[in-house]
């Protein structure tokens, strides 16, 4: 059975860094479903409550399972409502080993991640309202919240492969 890992967060966290660092880790594959959301035309559709989030799950647990079977792990990157990580599990748990971060830091550090993003990806205010609304949510017990304060990404990553070592 392959490795899946799953992680959520708020803009500027450090989810694509953790993603791709831990995919090229074990010669895998990373996941941004943010790009699913951009396949979508359709304003409405992009803006709506949910951010069609079960749409975007099912198109990354579709995808994370056609590279499993092709031998590799899986990193998948976004921001999603216990909802949407309950369906990634639901898909995904019986076909390799499931961990699902939250990744957080201080509000400051926060900051000053996203101002390293380009363009249009600094969301600014963003990562406080988002962050707020993420502390709000009920998570299922399989979703552990890793603070990366002051931590470098191979830091994070070690901590994370150490999760996999337990299984």
């Amino acid at each position: 059975m392959n490795d899946i890992l799953i992680v959520t967060g708020t803009c500027g966290v450090g989810k694509s860094a953790v993603c791709c660092g831990w995919a090229n880790r074990r010669q895998g594959a990373s996941i941004e479903c943010d790009m699913f959301r951009t396949w979508i035309r359709n304003r409405e559709l992009r803006q709506a409550e949910g951010y069609q989030e079960q749409l975007l799950a099912k198109h990354a647990s579709a995808l994370a399972e056609d590279y499993l079977k092709m031998g590799l792990g899986v990193a998948i990157d976004n921001v999603w409502t216990p909802k949407g990580l309950a369906l990634l599990h639901d898909r995904l748990h019986a076909k390799g080993t499931v961990r699902t971060f939250w990744l957080n830091c201080t509000s400051n550090e926060n900051h000053q991640r996203d101002e390293q993003r380009s363009g249009t990806g600094v969301m600014g205010v963003r990562v406080d309202e988002l962050q707020r609304e993420l502390e709000g949510m009920n998570w299922c017990e399989y979703v552990v919240k890793l603070d990366t304060s002051g931590q470098s990404l191979d830091e994070t990553l070690d901590q994370i492969d150490e999760s996999f070592k337990t299984s």
